[in-house]
């Protein structure tokens, strides 16, 4: 939905006005499947919303590997494009120079962060245990019976967006959101 899938983006608007698809892109995402998930036992799609300009690494953390272990969920991330890492240097320059008007890439990108997100979602609940990588003995390890969303800090902030957007996730954990960014 942006004109460019990099940093700077500017959301890509059809005839009507509208926010538009503009072809395709790939984004990344980080999936941890835990020691404890087989095909007897599958791990539920858990999606790890990062912190403030953060990225989809911050689901390999320790704590989030072992809660998925313990508990039966396979923690996955993507970048909230946006607020993330890559959206430092031009969030930086936009303010910096007092170029307020090139900081509108910042809530333009947001949307295409919040489809990435409810895309890879809706890819770990239909397609992704049909990968080789995801099954033993060619069956899959990925319980698609539900997915759940967990969010801290800006995951938490922003997660309140994804629950009330997706049709694929009931249950979330808004985790420490703080303040308004104006605050």
């Amino acid at each position: 939905f942006t004109d460019i899938p990099d940093a700077m983006a500017r959301i890509n608007l059809g005839p009507d006005g509208m926010p538009a698809m503009n072809g395709t892109a790939e984004y990344y995402v980080v999936v941890n499947i835990p020691r404890s998930a087989t095909p007897e036992n599958p791990a539920r799609p858990i999606q790890y919303g990062h912190g403030l300009l953060g990225d989809r690494y911050q689901a390999n953390a320790g704590w989030l590997a072992e809660f998925g272990n313990e508990n039966g969920f396979m923690p996955f991330g993507v970048d909230w494009k946006g607020m993330a890492f890559d959206d430092v240097a031009p969030i930086t320059i936009a303010l910096s120079r007092a170029q307020l008007d090139q900081f509108a890439t910042v809530p333009e990108r947001l949307v295409q962060g919040i489809t990435n997100a409810l895309l890879a979602m809706r890819l770990m609940l239909t397609g992704i245990g049909t990968h080789e990588a995801f099954q033993v003995d060619g069956m899959s390890v990925v319980d698609t019976s539900a997915g759940f969303y967990t969010g801290d800090s800006q995951g938490g902030i922003f997660g309140g967006t994804y629950m009330a957007l997706t049709t694929d996730v009931e249950r979330g954990i808004l985790g420490v959101p703080g303040q308004p960014y104006n605050l």
